[in-house]
């Protein structure tokens, strides 16, 4: 038997035996893992546990992941495409792990043993059903299916064609040389047993072999991520610095933390300012948070250049629109994505009102927009007037931040 591709194509399979496994990971493991990579694309050997390292080499295999400098690990493209598809957990997790090589190919030989023995069986029925498959449900997976068979094969008889009983024996055989996946097969496929019995399983979820295409921008232009985190309070309750963490070391390719500290952890700020204004500067490194503190700065310019541009909200901040000229408002939340591309990024997270009330929350804790008691959200009149000096400045208004934020303002004129 042979699944049909038009033209017939082969992947090339890892073989297991020569995989660096030294012991399979849990996926509580990994799911926590993963989640760490969703928000900052990046993980360093300083910031991961032994157990997290051990995580690296299949996702690294898989194409998930890839090296930066032998100490800092990103995440592919394809991760990333990945990530902002599936926002569901569970299917998310069955797309990674469905690319790991050592797991792949313990799947692909219970499909390949299932239409084997379903090709086996005499009668119409059973013919139409493996034509069924082949063509609706796996043609995503006809070249690695082949290039297994061909393998086992080896020039011999075909597999579909040597007594069951042979056919049987030969994927016992091989199951016995190889990993025992029970622990994933309950939580990915909804069920475990022997190899035998998971093919309708595996059959069901094919589409999740797929490793989704990144787009041509995302692949071209630096990554943006939206990281979680909350302002860190001292005990009188002002802004205190917050330690070294995942959301405060600076990432080399993705734009994700906030950069309080390098890789080695050393403060990257002037630890003579006070903390409101270092937590000032920082909010606006990071790419989805300035984007927000841009469309403030072009409302708050706008009365020098004759033209009206107000940002209203209604029953909470989540709900704020932006209203410029005569022109009807337009949702934060949905203009968001946009100015962040075009501020030059990939936007690699996709944003919700929640997160856009925590982002404008942080933005107030920080004082930098206040609210007015008729349901406008402004710049505060003290953080404007810094926007005159000269390292803020330089910071947002000069040079290629000017140029950014006029970007910013001609987004906002077409798109509000």
């Amino acid at each position: 038997m042979r699944t049909s591709t038009s033209p017939r194509h082969r992947l090339s399979l890892i073989n297991h035996k020569n995989v660096t496994v030294t012991m399979l990971p849990t996926l509580s493991d990994l799911s926590s893992f993963l989640t760490h990579l969703c928000h900052y694309g990046e993980a360093s050997t300083l910031e991961l546990g032994r157990r997290q390292i051990g995580l690296t080499n299949p996702l690294l295999e898989a194409n998930w992941m890839m090296s930066i400098d032998g100490e800092t690990l990103t995440v592919t493209p394809s991760y990333l495409q990945l990530c902002a598809n599936d926002s569901k957990p569970d299917i998310f997790l069955r797309g990674i792990c469905f690319g790991i090589p050592f797991y792949r190919l313990y799947l692909l030989a219970i499909l390949a043993h299932g239409l084997v023995g379903a090709g086996q069986v005499p009668g119409d029925e059973y013919r139409q059903r493996v034509a069924h498959w082949v063509s609706r449900d796996l043609p995503h997976l006809a070249g690695e299916l082949n290039q297994l068979l061909d393998g086992w094969e080896n020039g011999r008889d075909r597999l579909i064609d040597r007594p069951p009983a042979e056919v049987t024996a030969h994927f016992a055989a091989w199951h016995e040389g190889h990993e025992s996946f029970a622990e994933w097969d309950r939580q990915l496929l909804g069920v475990s047993g022997a190899p035998e019995q998971l093919f309708t399983a595996v059959l069901h979820h094919a589409a999740a072999f797929t490793t989704p295409t990144p787009m041509p921008e995302q692949q071209q232009q630096p990554i943006a991520l939206l990281p979680p985190f909350e302002l860190t309070p001292n005990g009188s309750g002002s802004l205190a610095l917050p330690p070294p963490c995942p959301w405060t070391r600076a990432r080399q390719r993705v734009h994700s933390s906030l950069p309080f500290y390098d890789g080695a952890e050393r403060p990257l700020f002037d630890a003579a300012q006070h903390a409101l204004i270092i937590w000032q500067d920082m909010l606006a490194q990071q790419p989805y948070y300035r984007a927000i503190l841009r469309l403030f700065i072009a409302a708050r310019f706008s009365d020098y250049s004759g033209e009206t541009c107000a940002v209203r909200f209604a029953d909470d901040w989540s709900t704020a629109r932006l209203y410029w000229a005569d022109k009807p408002g337009n949702s934060l939340a949905a203009l968001w994505p946009g100015l962040v591309q075009g501020m030059g990024y990939w936007p690699g997270t996709a944003v919700a009102p929640a997160d856009l009330q925590r982002v404008l929350a942080h933005w107030h804790k920080v004082e930098v927009i206040s609210a007015t008691a008729d349901g406008r959200l402004t710049l505060t009149d003290a953080y404007a007037r810094t926007l005159h000096e000269r390292r803020r400045a330089q910071q947002l208004l000069r040079g290629a931040a000017r140029a950014e934020q006029e970007q910013v303002n001609a987004l906002l004129r077409r798109g509000a």
